[in-house]
């Protein structure tokens, strides 16, 4: 049995910087044009809506003055690939910048309790946990940023 670390070695990739929900989605866009063979990559989110700042000093008088903010409370994801059928599962560590604006600086592969990546066929797959790390290492290279 691997040692946490060396699993964590596999399933963790730490991003050289925070990006923004949109750079995740152009991150995500740009795996899926780079891993090999015919790939799928989905995004999901669960998101909250505020309406008002309970912290204000003032309160607003009119709708149009009320403060709004959309946040997303998590991020996840799943790559697929076609054929051999295989599949890994993930989600994004979230955090919040210095404007309070949200941020993810991580992606995680979630790994079948009990199991090792690529124990169980077609899940959990290591292969594309290493080949997702070294994508988004070439993601983030100055040479290759492509939005």
């Amino acid at each position: 049995m691997k040692q946490r670390s060396e699993i964590k070695d596999i399933t963790e990739i730490i991003f050289p910087r925070a990006l923004n929900y949109q750079e995740v989605r152009d991150l995500c866009k740009y795996l899926a044009l780079k891993l090999e063979g015919k790939v799928e990559v989905t995004l999901s989110t669960e998101r909250y809506e505020i309406f008002g700042n309970c912290f204000s000093d003032k309160k607003p008088k009119k709708i149009e003055q009320l403060i709004e903010k959309i946040d997303n409370t998590s991020v996840k994801g799943f790559i697929k690939k076609r054929y051999p059928p295989k599949s890994a599962d993930f989600y994004l560590e979230r955090g919040f910048g210095e404007e309070d604006n949200e941020i993810y600086t991580r992606i995680s592969f979630y790994v079948t309790p009990g199991y090792e990546p690529g124990e169980l066929p077609a899940a959990d797959d290591p292969q594309i946990m290493k080949e997702t790390r070294e994508i988004v290492g070439e993601y983030f290279s100055k040479e290759s940023m492509p939005f």
